[in-house]
This record gives C-alpha cells, structure tokens and sequence, in this order.
C-alpha cells in the first residue's frame, strides 16, 4: 500500500502495514509537551502498550507522530490534536485485517 500523495499520516500507516493489510478502526491519543517533559517512565511506551492492549487480538500498529510527520492535504484531521499538544505527540493506532491475496 503506497500513497503517491507523499509523505503524512496516510503514507505513515501504510508503510507500517502489511501489504495485504485493510485498516478497520483507528485510535489516537494526543500526548502535551508539558507531560512529556515532565512525566516519570516513558509515557509514550506506556500509551502505546495500553493502545495495544485496547486493539486486543486483533492485528495492528501503533506510530507517534510528532510535529513535521502529517501532511495538511491528507491529514487535516490530525493536524489540529497535534497542535494542541504544544509540541509534544499524538500515539496513534491502526487495527487492520488481512485480505487474501
């Protein structure tokens, strides 16, 4: 799976994904500078182990996009939870199956 559009969170996901992969539910939790710098543990391995968890048994990846990874023409959606977060990142998640190939 490309997206001949370039670079964002389209080409992101997909590049993560098996080539056979179809995405099914996604999730997102948007991360502030604020409690990044602040947090004790690595709270981005943390959410990401807990967004994995939610996916349960079904397939899936989970990216952290920071300032400079989306694109405005494909990812408009996400582009405003990542400027809330004031610099810090979104943990996003993508469940897929898999088609026969």
């Amino acid at each position: 799976m490309t997206d001949p559009a370039g670079p964002g969170l389209r080409a992101l996901v997909y590049a993560a994904l098996p080539a056979n992969a179809t995405p099914t539910d996604t999730a997102c939790h948007p991360i502030h500078r604020h409690v990044l710098e602040h947090a004790e543990g690595d709270i981005v391995e943390l959410t990401k182990q807990k967004m994995s968890a939610e996916f349960g048994e079904r397939p899936h990846v989970v990216l952290t996009i920071a300032d400079g990874d989306l694109d405005p023409a494909t990812d408009g959606d996400l582009i405003g939870p990542l400027t809330l977060t004031a610099g810090g990142l979104l943990v996003f998640g993508v469940a897929y199956r898999l088609e026969d190939a």
